[in-house]
């Protein structure tokens, strides 16, 4: 598997990159709307669940949880462009959450 890593080591930095800039953007744009936020999600979560099923395909071995990610990152990903509104009203739920702490 280490063996594996080092050959497709610029897949693990395309989607450390993809992170690091979602967070970077939400960090340093504080009047980033959350409509933005939510659609930011949305597309980081099913290009990071079309990279995992990619993956899987290359591995060629029984690494399962590489294709369960990468589905389900795409249905997350394809649900928050469905519907947008529920994804927010979580943020939203889960930042009282999280204040409440």
């Amino acid at each position: 598997m280490l063996h594996t890593l080092a050959q497709n080591w610029w897949a693990l930095a395309l989607r450390g990159l993809v992170a690091v800039l979602f967070g970077l953007l939400t960090f340093f744009l504080p009047g980033i709307t959350l409509v933005t936020l939510v659609l930011l999600f949305g597309a980081y979560a099913l290009v990071d669940g079309i990279f995992n099923v990619i993956a899987f395909f290359r591995l060629m071995s029984h690494h399962w949880a590489l294709l369960i990610e990468g589905a389900i990152g795409i249905i997350a990903g394809i649900l928050t462009f469905a519907w947008p509104t529920i994804t927010a009203l979580v943020y939203c739920v889960l930042g009282d959450l999280h204040g409440d702490l």
